[in-house]
């Protein structure tokens, strides 16, 4: 069995236009959500094998927030400039090519490719994962390279705004 944590980068900042779409920091909200996401996989016992992201700005400092609040160092995020797309399909190809000594990893990518990609291997029918969003997916396989659409189960998909968990100190 594999475990994949899905999750859409949070929330980014336009406040400068003349920034490329790769180069976009996070706003203030993504800079507060990211670390509390975070602190909810901690407090679930999902801490990953692996941390995978998206070579994008915001991408790449949720990844940073969700490692630290889960204990990794920095240098122990992996960069994957096939993460940089909005393709389902180049997800899945990367995920395929995960080192199959990893039982439990985090991807950290953008949408619509986030959402396409849970709603494919999941059988969830979510419409949006919002930003800092996270699909927990069990896959019942030996080697990600045998990861497939329809192979999995949703264990859950929480995000920053998911009120029914305010109050539980379980999450």
């Amino acid at each position: 069995m594999k475990t994949l944590l899905v999750v859409r980068h949070a929330k980014s900042s336009w406040a400068d236009p003349g920034l490329g779409d790769r180069d976009r920091p996070l706003n203030r909200r993504g800079l507060a959500d990211a670390p509390q996401m975070g602190e909810r996989l901690r407090r679930r016992g999902d801490i990953p094998q692996a941390i995978v992201a998206s070579v994008a700005l915001r991408a790449a400092a949720t990844a940073r927030a969700l490692a630290a609040a889960l204990g990794f160092a920095p240098d122990a995020i992996r960069y994957d400039e096939s993460l940089y797309t909005f393709d389902s399909a180049q997800l899945l190809g990367c995920v395929q090519s995960f080192d199959d000594t990893w039982t439990r990893c985090l991807l950290v990518g953008h949408n619509p490719a986030v959402t396409e990609l849970v709603n494919d291997l999941g059988y969830c029918d979510i419409d949006n994962v919002p930003t800092c969003g996270m699909v927990k997916l069990t896959l019942p396989v030996t080697r990600w390279s045998d990861l497939a659409p329809g192979r999995g189960s949703m264990d859950y998909f929480d995000y920053p705004k998911n009120d029914c968990l305010k109050n539980n100190p379980q999450y």
